[in-house]
């Protein structure tokens, strides 16, 4: 055998070490993954029980309320009617304008924190507006269309006498704006449009007898079905309310716009009336809202606009967000459907209606110079106006009722003002609406 051929004196001593340390290093590598997998079994265990009571716990604690003891009084206020919430609350929505959005009460002696949907600074702005107007009396709601809630409730006496907020009084003669709701039966019932075109005698603020006529001379003067709203023409839906509609579908859409039924509110309203006469004359006062029989509030007036605005359909109004008791709430508010009064196409054409009230309309001037504004371009605006004197004459029922929406519908509040006027006409409403609106979108 030559030099180098045959394997060295330590080869076998070698490959032992070598097979020793491939032993060893298995045996470190099945001892490392068996801790492992021990470790995280005991880990999956201890999570399985300690985290199952635990959750159990807080099913447990979300299941059944905390129990208190049998000298401490138990708050439900869900089981609270209207009345009890009013008398807590009044003095918080009285006829000022610092109604709060968080202030506490106590009921039976324990001690609750209310929160509201109001905006104090636009209840404030209100207010201070309502207190320039120089009127007898005077209120004002704005509300979200999209759920419901009042952003602002505000009312006011010149003569500083403390009573029940006007915006919940069911007693103003509605006037014109009931014309909302003679329109909505001629789309739905008689298939109007707004382009339709209609005739009438004499003037249009007037409603004679003889102006109720069929009959159509060379005195006659011709309009469309949407210029007669938004220039408010009584012959137009006197004659719509006996030839077209009748008693019984005016009844029928006075009952669909809440009218002789319950509006549930958080706080007692009266419900508002109608008495629709059977004689044609009391028929055609009726749905052209020439009477003082009509009544109705300043927060049902704003869900007119809201039925427009929203398609259709009319969101409950609320105004108490959440009532809780320490840090545990009693009571939570969630939007709901009050009704829906119309279809979404009526409540279209009613809106190309009541923006025609603003272009040329009766609300022409007080909002030409907001339309014409590059900021406020993104907004859908629509009014409807109404006027009626007492039966004595001397107070002036003013009214509007308005939305202003974004065009993409993603935000936007509609209204509703009502002003009393005494011997000297103060402030229109449609100015008050104007400056609200105004102020609540550069807000």
């Amino acid at each position: 055998m030559g030099k180098g051929s045959g394997p060295p004196e330590n080869w076998r001593a070698y490959q032992n070490s070598l097979r020793r340390g491939e032993r060893r290093k298995g045996l470190i590598r099945r001892i490392f993954l068996l801790t492992f997998f021990l470790g995280g079994v005991s880990l999956l265990l201890f999570l399985a029980v300690y985290g199952g009571n635990r959750i159990l716990v807080h099913f447990s604690e979300a299941s059944y309320p905390a129990q208190k003891s049998a000298d401490q009084p138990v708050s439900r206020l869900d089981a609270v009617d209207t009345e009890e919430l009013w008398s807590l609350m009044s003095a918080q929505f009285g006829e000022k304008g610092a109604t709060p959005d968080f202030f506490p009460i106590r009921r039976n002696d324990v001690r609750l924190m209310v929160q509201t949907t109001i905006i104090p600074r636009l209840q404030k702005y209100v207010y201070r507006l309502l207190e320039r107007s120089q009127t007898e009396k005077a209120a004002v709601v704005v509300l979200r269309p999209s759920d419901g809630r009042v952003l602002a409730m505000a009312s006011y006496r010149k003569d500083g006498k403390e009573g029940r907020n006007l915006c919940l009084a069911s007693r103003f003669p509605a006037a014109s704006l009931f014309k909302i709701v003679s329109a909505s039966a001629a789309i739905e019932k008689a298939h109007f449009t707004p382009n339709r075109t209609l005739n009438f005698l004499g003037r249009g603020h007037t409603l004679y007898r003889n102006q109720l006529t069929k009959k159509v001379n060379r005195y006659s003067t011709r309009i469309s079905f949407r210029k007669a709203f938004a220039t408010s023409v009584n012959p137009v839906f006197g004659k719509l309310g006996i030839y077209t509609l009748g008693r019984e579908t005016i009844v029928d859409y006075a009952h669909r716009f809440f009218f002789n039924r319950p509006i549930f509110f958080d706080f007692p309203l009266p419900p508002s009336v109608i008495d629709v006469p059977e004689d044609p004359y009391g028929i055609a006062e009726i749905a052209s809202g020439f009477n003082r029989r009509t009544r109705i509030s300043p927060l049902h007036a704003a869900l007119f606009a809201c039925a427009v605005a929203n398609g259709g359909k009319v969101m409950k109004p609320w105004v108490i967000k959440e009532i809780s008791e320490e840090t545990q709430p009693v009571y939570e508010a969630h939007p709901k459907v009050l009704g829906v009064p119309i279809t979404a196409g009526t409540a279209r054409n009613l809106q190309c209606m009541m923006e025609d009230t603003m272009r040329y309309g009766t609300c022409r001037k007080s909002f030409r110079r907001l339309r014409r504004r590059k900021s406020f371009r993104g907004l859908k605006l629509g009014a409807k106006t109404g006027t009626i004197n007492d039966a004595s004459d001397r107070h002036k029922y003013d009214w509007i009722t308005a939305y202003a929406i974004r065009n993409n519908d993603s935000d936007g509040i509609c209204l509703a003002v009502l002003e009393v006027h005494g011997k000297k006409l103060g402030i229109r409403s449609r100015e008050i609406a104007r400056a609200i609106i105004t102020y609540a979108f550069r807000s």
